[in-house]
């Protein structure tokens, strides 16, 4: 996908949607340690709703490393931004867990 022919539905996916989703589901959640339960669940709260934010932050990084078209010639940049993203939702993915078993 070349950046010069690329419309707007790149940038749509690069800056809005990780925004949207992001902000909403990833920070608040680490600022104020809470979120509301999944499916009208009891509500998550204290180190569990924060390694939740970090889940959905590590998958908007990715997500907007992904799709940004000013990285295509930053092959860097793009590769860095997806494996620092995939690495934090990991990582966030696997301390809950562990917490979780221990």
């Amino acid at each position: 996908m070349d950046a010069e022919r690329s419309g707007g539905w790149d940038k749509v996916m690069a800056v809005v949607l990780p925004l949207a989703f992001g902000v909403p589901l990833g920070v608040l959640p680490i600022v104020t340690r809470w979120h509301p339960g999944k499916g009208g669940g009891a509500p998550v709260v204290g180190m569990d709703a924060v390694l939740d934010g970090w889940f959905v932050v590590g998958l908007s990084v990715a997500f907007h490393g992904r799709w940004m078209p000013a990285y295509a010639r930053r092959p860097w940049l793009r590769w860095g931004l997806i494996g620092l993203g995939v690495a934090a939702a990991i990582g966030a993915g696997a301390f809950r867990t562990w917490r979780a078993l221990g």
